[in-house]
């Protein structure tokens, strides 16, 4: 049991760390609140009261420590608790008691909590700094969020990879206060262009970002980028306005429906190139998933793609989807030896 304890210890403090750094800037990190979740998620756990009072003990403990190096602010809760409390409460549990000296049972306990605050810290900038590199030494993506605000498009889409949707959301905010609409859209679809897959892997994320912005100069940019020749460059313009409900009486249909279709090889050649084919296929399923029923048509089409990369996408999901779906499998694979004949 103590080494067991030892390893659950160590476990909540690393997942303390790791809320206290998701944590948006100057927000609390609550105890009770954390606690509270935990225990949803773990309402019938027997050994419940046991993970209570080793995360109690882990919180201030963490708590004080992080405080003496100026890494966090920390406010102890206000029911005048020690951290002995809750190691008397988990010696108490282990050996079947109620908790000593308080004469109620752990369900009441609860309840009186209630009207308590419990323990709560926060990052300062100096402890946010110092989290970040050492997560970052320990190979473990941690964005800084405002970093990339006076970066070029290219360096953004870039950086935005290893981001959440809210993170990303939150960092493209800042990046468009520097710019203007328009700017930002032409940054952006220079950073399209390229070939490999470092580049279809911006233009996925240029397209997310370019679908937000709804300037009239912005959506000028995007008309003329996608009567360019530009390769990528094109392609996201097109497959943009053809999304986007001020722009569909600008664009041919057709056009945006060929630009999606180059942008979803593009896409899957991201997985190819990393020799990852059970994300390519999980990609493609995912896709299928959310298409209508004229792209499950267009299959057997998809070798007329002019992307460099479709002769070897579509063989790769030929090989892939043999266990998911034979007959599709094999469309995939027609699809891919026409298109190879036709090179």
């Amino acid at each position: 049991m103590p080494g067991e304890a030892g390893e659950l210890t160590a476990e909540i403090a690393d997942g303390l760390v790791g809320l206290l750094y998701d944590a948006p800037d100057d927000a609390w990190l609550d105890a009770d609140d954390v606690y509270a979740k935990a225990r949803e998620a773990g309402e019938e756990w027997p050994e419940l009261e046991v993970f209570q009072a080793l995360f109690a003990a882990s919180f201030r403990e963490l708590g004080e420590g992080l405080r003496l190096l100026g890494a966090v602010e920390f406010k102890p809760g206000d029911g005048g608790r020690t951290l002995t409390d809750p190691l008397r409460a988990l010696l108490n549990v282990m050996g079947g008691r109620e908790l000593a000296g308080s004469g109620i049972s752990p369900a009441a306990s609860d309840r009186t909590s209630e009207k308590r605050r419990g323990d709560r810290m926060r990052l300062t900038p100096l402890g946010r700094y110092g989290l970040r590199s050492y997560l970052v030494e320990c190979g473990v993506p941690a964005p800084l969020l405002g970093e990339f605000a006076e970066a070029d498009a290219a360096t953004l889409l870039q950086g935005l990879l290893g981001y959440s949707p809210e993170e990303m959301r939150r960092e493209v905010e800042g990046w468009l206060e520097h710019r203007s609409a328009a700017d930002a859209a032409v940054g952006l679809l220079d950073a399209c262009a390229g070939d490999g897959p470092q580049a279809a892997a911006r233009r996925g994320v240029a397209r997310t970002v370019l679908a937000g912005l709804d300037d009239p100069r912005a959506l000028r940019v995007l008309r003329k980028a996608a009567d360019s020749e530009v390769e990528g460059s094109h392609q996201v313009a097109a497959a943009t306005l053809g999304g986007h409900p001020r722009a569909e009486a600008h664009l041919d249909p057709a056009l945006a429906e060929a630009a999606g279709l180059w942008l979803l090889i593009d896409g899957l050649s991201v997985f190819v190139c990393s020799q990852e084919r059970e994300e390519l296929v999980r990609s493609f399923l995912e896709n299928r998933s959310t298409t209508t029923q004229a792209f499950e048509q267009q299959v057997d089409d998809l070798w007329r793609v002019e992307h460099p990369a479709t002769a070897q996408v579509l063989a790769e999901l030929g090989e892939g989807l043999r266990g998911a779906d034979r007959q599709l499998a094999k469309r995939m694979r027609t699809a891919a030896n026409r298109a190879r004949s036709r090179r």
